[in-house]
């Protein structure tokens, strides 16, 4: 927002950043990044929901196997929507669920022998994508933002998770007055 908008909002909080400020390139950022990402994904025929399952497994390093809440946690799913995209990946052969052995109860997910394979191709292809898009972007102003970038990740997730419906509990913000 330009100074002459900022002077005309007699609500503009005390740090001189709108919130749309903020929010809009990210949220806009985003959208762009997640159709490219579709479009890449589409030769797999996988969506971009699943892929995350994939790369998730992936991460987490050997042997590529996490329980379901974990894995819904890192993608902040409730177990209800990660588990269509558990089933897809394990009709597709990319995934499977086996008993945990130290709780026969309890099930982990575990990256097959093609799963590693096909998410060791996509995050590639993902990876080669974003540092496209950065390279259109070199800026040394990029490194703070990306410190203040993962500030406003752990503060939204802090806010954010456990909360019905979007509803944030205007007590749990900082006073920063």
């Amino acid at each position: 927002m330009n100074t002459t908008a900022r002077a005309a909002n007699p609500s503009e909080p005390p740090h001189g950043i709108l919130p749309d400020e903020v929010f809009d390139p990210i949220l806009r950022i985003a959208h762009v990044l997640n159709k490219a990402v579709g479009r890449l994904l589409h030769p797999y025929r996988m969506s971009c929901s699943d892929a995350s399952v994939l790369a998730v497994l992936h991460r987490s390093g050997p042997p590529h196997a996490l329980a379901p809440t974990d894995i819904a946690r890192c993608l902040a799913l409730t177990s209800g929507a990660l588990t269509p995209r558990i089933d897809r990946l394990e009709d597709a052969g990319l995934v499977e669920r086996l008993p945990v052995p130290a709780d026969r109860r309890r099930t982990q997910v575990r990256l097959t022998h093609d799963g590693h394979n096909r998410a060791a191709e996509i995050i590639s292809q993902v990876n080669l994508l974003y540092e496209a898009v950065l390279s259109h972007a070199l800026d040394p102003r990029l490194e703070p933002l990306v410190a203040g970038l993962g500030a406003l990740d752990k503060a939204t997730s802090t806010l954010c998770s456990n909360r019905s419906h979007d509803t944030i509990a205007l007590t749990s913000l900082p006073d920063n007055g």
